[in-house]
């Protein structure tokens, strides 16, 4: 839930599990600074029980609690991606002689490590949604025979039409509910699914060392300077003349 929003707007409106109505706020409850801390709900069977305010996500719906399953994909979508890149980024630094070998091998195996831990949650989180959605399909089933026979004894004329029509919105309701929970559950595989697919992402290179100003390069005065008489190809070599002449 958004910090700082108004709960006392909320309280009375209904709340769902896994798109099923479980009851409404009946109230909030705070803590010795008067922060609100948990959501008190009466459920449908009249008992009261208290859910984190952190749990709570407001829709146009209403209210729907967080399931663990949606908590824990939020986790691992933050997390897994900023471990990777600090893992590339410790490769980078070691390549470039930035930090000792000791310190990278350290390092790296402790990144190693909480990669392979999460990457095992991730595909064990795969796994569990894979059978929760398999019992979706399976309730969807029952709850298919259980309006079939009603279909059935009410043509037969053993039950009433006011009964009938309560208990087929009843099925209807149900079967829409259980088709939402497995369309949402898919969608959450889908997005654990790429978490494990590593994307490569092109570090920003890292900004180049200023290196000291060389100091500015003086030109020598113009003075007399010396030029050779060119060589005489004789076989009897003179002696080199020279002569001075005056820069312009």
């Amino acid at each position: 839930m958004t910090i700082g929003i108004d709960v006392t707007g909320l309280i009375g409106e209904t709340i769902r599990d896994n798109n099923t109505e479980i009851g409404k706020v009946a109230s909030f409850l705070i803590d010795s600074s008067g922060s609100v801390q948990e959501a008190f709900v009466q459920k449908n069977n009249g008992e009261f029980a208290r859910y984190p305010v952190e749990k709570l996500r407001i829709d146009s719906n209403g209210i729907a609690l967080i399931s663990d399953t949606t908590e824990r994909l939020g986790i691992l979508s933050e997390r897994f991606p900023i471990m990777r890149k600090k893992r590339r980024v410790l490769d980078k630094l070691a390549e470039n002689n930035k930090i000792p070998s000791d310190t990278y091998t350290n390092l790296s195996k402790w990144l190693d490590k909480a990669l392979e831990g999460m990457e095992k949650e991730t595909q064990n989180l795969i796994n569990d949604i894979a059978k929760q959605v398999a019992d979706q399909e399976d309730f969807i089933k029952t709850v298919q025979l259980a309006r079939t026979f009603l279909e059935i004894e009410h043509a037969m004329g053993n039950v009433k039409n006011e009964i009938y029509h309560q208990s087929l919105m009843s099925l209807l309701k149900e079967i829409r509910n259980a088709s939402q929970r497995k369309v949402d559950l898919q969608e959450i595989k889908g997005k654990l699914a790429g978490i494990l697919i590593e994307e490569e992402e092109v570090l920003p290179e890292p900004e180049p060392e200023e290196e000291p100003e060389a100091e500015p390069q003086t030109e020598p005065e113009a003075g007399p300077r010396l030029v050779a008489e060119p060589e005489i190809s004789t076989n009897q070599r003179p002696p080199l003349r020279v002569r001075v002449t005056q820069e312009e």
